[in-house]
């Protein structure tokens, strides 16, 4: 027989594999380390970090939960709601610890300083996906189509002994989650930013801040060819003066309007450009390199890549 969670249940020889049976007693309401491990490995996805840190180790070898009356009521309700994910991230996104601000204050850090106990919302830098696809977004480019077959990610250079082959420079536009994926060369891009080897299951991805990123962002063909992409949207988009044009690239990039000394900024800054490229003042608007370089300037904002 297949004992399981001690007092939960007993299987004594099943018709079967006894596959269905285990599958019943994880999912089985009076079993909550399920519902408990779900519901810590979202609110590690919405904070950066878990409940329980050790995402993938509740035993234990792992850390304690700092907030374990939360943790129990997330997973109790979760399972009541029958098992939504759209309920349960509804509730923690509209809770205060969710929606309070990034600052902080010395006598927090001093008593907290792994912000544990959450005094303020952790800065944390965005998945290798969701770089990618926000920058599909920013541009205009990003397809919201779901399904649908993957797509083979830009190669400089093509192997088809080993079928690594090349697509689109922007992956016609999908989503991350539809790039192909191989263990011989995992799309660069993504790796460069922490994604995880295909082959291995990882519950928490290292997350690294090292010069190679910041060269991705700056020499990629793929950021480089999408902000040139967005230049030609840009030059066509009608708009009056640099101030405006800056504005709703803040808005598309950023989700929000620049602060007066951002818009002051940028606003020099385009207009360096300009000076260097040798473009006429009257001519900075439909000028695409310029936009080119203002654009690729927008994602290598911090923020561009930081969730705050």
């Amino acid at each position: 027989y297949i004992r399981l969670f001690d007092g939960l249940t007993k299987i004594d020889h099943p018709p079967g594999s006894g596959r269905l049976e285990l599958a019943q007693v994880i999912v089985s309401p009076r079993n909550p380390l399920t519902a408990r491990v779900f519901v810590n490995r979202v609110w590690h996805h919405l904070f950066g970090t878990g409940i329980v840190a050790t995402v993938d180790d509740f035993g234990h070898l792992g850390e304690r939960p700092s907030h374990p009356e939360l943790l129990d009521y997330l997973a109790a309700r979760f399972v009541d709601e029958d098992w939504s994910l759209k309920t349960l991230v509804r509730r923690i996104v509209l809770s205060s610890t969710w929606r309070q601000a990034g600052a902080t204050n010395a006598d927090a850090l001093a008593t907290d300083p792994e912000n544990r106990r959450l005094h303020h919302y952790p800065l944390r830098r965005l998945e290798a996906e969701a770089i990618r696809d926000a920058m599909l977004q920013a541009t205009g480019r990003f397809d919201r189509t779901l399904y649908g077959p993957p797509v083979d990610p830009f190669r400089r250079a093509e192997d088809k002994d080993k079928r690594l082959l090349s697509g689109p420079l922007d992956g016609l536009g999908r989503r991350s989650l539809y790039t192909k994926m191989t263990l011989m060369e995992p799309p660069r891009f993504l790796a460069l930013f922490n994604q995880p080897i295909p082959k291995l299951t990882v519950g928490r991805r290292d997350v690294t801040n090292v010069p190679d990123q910041a060269l991705a962002l700056l020499n990629d063909p793929f950021a480089t060819g999408l902000a040139g992409v967005w230049a030609e949207q840009l030059t066509h988009d009608g708009a009056a003066s640099a101030d405006e044009r800056i504005a709703a690239m803040f808005l598309a990039a950023l989700g929000r309007p620049p602060e007066p000394a951002e818009q002051a900024r940028f606003t020099q800054l385009v207009a360096r450009i300009a000076t260097l490229r040798q473009v006429p003042a009257a001519e900075v608007l439909a000028n695409r390199d310029v936009w080119q370089d203002a654009a690729h300037a927008m994602f290598n904002l911090k923020e561009f890549i930081y969730a705050r």
